[in-house]
């Protein structure tokens, strides 16, 4: 998992400002559904079909929790 294009943009508020990117794969493929989440806070985003997020209202020293859960399928052969 990388996290690219990522940049800071307009003040929301005093202190605040709106965080947005793009979450990808090492293959640089997009991954939708991520959760994107605020430390210590209950607000978040989640990444779009383009793997992108916004999170708005955001702390400039807070910290940003990336949630991904991944389900591969998996092909065992097995001898008996």
């Amino acid at each position: 998992m990388l996290l690219s294009a990522t940049h800071l943009a307009a003040q929301n508020a005093p202190g605040n400002i709106r965080v947005h990117g793009t979450i990808i794969n090492t293959r640089g493929e997009p991954i939708q559904g991520g959760s994107i989440k605020i430390k210590g806070a209950n607000s978040g985003s989640a990444t779009d079909e383009k793997g992108e997020f916004s999170v708005g209202g955001v702390d400039p020293r807070a910290v940003l929790v990336v949630i991904i859960i991944i389900f591969e399928a998996v092909k065992e052969i097995i001898f008996i």
